[in-house]
C-alpha cells in the first residue's frame, strides 16, 4: 500500500521540471526551429498516451492512429509506450512526446509549461466515482472519515487518485493506496474485497457495472474530457490536419477501439484551450 501526499506528487512534478539536467534538454528540445523548417519536417514525430494499459493494450489501441497520421501529415508518426508514470512524467517535462492523449490535467499542465496545445477531445463531460462494494454491515458516513482505508487506483499522478487525495487537507490522514495496473484492476479489487473502495472513471463504471453492484460515494465535478495535444515541433498546419482527420469518417473508424475503452460512442471533436487551462491545478500542492 502506498500513502501519498498532494505536496509530494506536485514536488515531483516540479523537481522533475526544474532540474538542471531536465531543463537543458526541454530547452533544447522545446528550441524554435529554424525559419520554415516547420513546414518542412524530416523528423518522426512521437505520439504518447498515459500508461494505463499494458505495452500490448496500448499498442493496440494507439499504433492504427499513429499510422494514420503519418498517412495524413506525410512524415512518420511512432507510438512509444512509456511503461510506467515516473518514465511518463520524465518524458513528458522534457519535451520528447509531440502528440500526447491523456488526462485533463495534464493537458492544462502542458498548456501552462510546454507549449502545447489541445486539438480534440473526446465529446462529454469527465467524471470520477469513488465506489465501495454494497455491505450493509459497513455504513461510510463520509469520505473524509475513510482515512486509513484501503482504496484501490492507479498510481499517482493520476487524476482520479489525485482528485482522491485532494479531498483529504491532512496529509498524515489520508487512504492507504493500493496501486493496480489499470481500471478494471480497480473495480475488480473493490468488488471482490481487497480494497474497501475504489476511483474509477464513471463511464468505464457504467461498463463494468451494468447491474449498478457497486455502491457510488463521490462524484467529481464534471470537467472536460480526455483530449490530444500537440507540441511545438508539430506546426499550425500539421495541427489543422491532425484535427480534420481525427474528426472525419475515417478517424472514427480508426479510433473505435479508443472511444469504445472510454465508454464514448461518439467521434472526437475539436478542443479549446480555455477548457483546460485551470485544470492544472491538481498536480500542485
Amino acid at each position: 500500500m502506498i500513502r501519498f501526499s498532494a505536496g509530494f506528487i506536485a514536488l515531483s512534478f516540479v523537481l522533475a521540471l526544474a532540474s538542471p539536467s531536465n531543463a537543458a534538454d526541454a530547452h533544447a528540445a522545446l528550441a524554435p526551429r529554424p525559419a520554415g523548417a516547420e513546414e518542412h519536417p524530416a523528423t518522426a514525430l512521437i505520439l504518447a498516451a498515459a500508461p494505463r494499459e499494458s505495452t500490448a493494450a496500448a499498442a493496440e489501441l494507439y499504433e492504427p492512429i499513429a499510422a494514420y497520421l503519418g498517412e495524413k501529415l506525410g512524415r512518420p508518426v511512432v507510438f512509444r509506450h512509456a511503461g510506467d508514470w515516473g518514465i511518463y512524467q520524465t518524458q513528458m517535462v522534457r519535451g520528447e512526446y509531440d502528440l500526447i492523449f491523456d488526462g485533463p490535467h495534464f493537458n492544462g499542465y502542458r498548456i501552462e509549461n510546454l507549449r502545447h496545445e489541445v486539438l480534440v477531445k473526446l465529446p462529454g463531460t469527465f467524471q470520477y466515482a469513488i465506489i465501495a462494494r454494497e455491505n450493509p454491515s459497513f455504513v461510510f458516513r463520509s469520505i473524509q472519515r475513510m482515512y486509513g482505508r484501503r482504496f484501490c487506483a492507479l498510481a499517482p499522478p493520476n487524476l482520479g487518485t489525485l482528485i482522491l487525495f485532494s479531498l483529504y487537507e491532512n496529509p498524515a490522514r489520508q487512504p492507504a493506496i493500493v496501486a493496480r495496473a489499470d481500471y478494471p484492476s480497480v473495480y475488480k479489487g473493490v468488488m471482490n474485497g481487497m480494497c474497501e473502495a475504489g476511483v474509477v472513471p464513471l463511464a468505464q463504471l457504467r461498463q463494468f457495472d451494468p447491474k449498478e453492484q457497486a455502491r457510488v460515494l463521490y462524484y467529481s465535478n464534471p470537467m472536460p474530457n480526455q483530449a490530444l495535444s500537440a507540441g511545438p515541433r508539430v506546426s499550425h498546419t500539421e495541427r489543422a490536419r491532425i484535427v480534420a482527420a481525427l474528426a472525419g469518417e475515417d478517424g472514427r473508424r480508426i479510433t473505435a477501439k479508443l472511444r469504445t475503452a472510454w465508454g464514448v460512442r461518439e467521434n472526437f471533436a475539436p478542443a479549446q484551450r480555455e477548457e483546460y487551462l485551470d485544470l492544472a491545478t491538481y498536480l500542485r500542492d
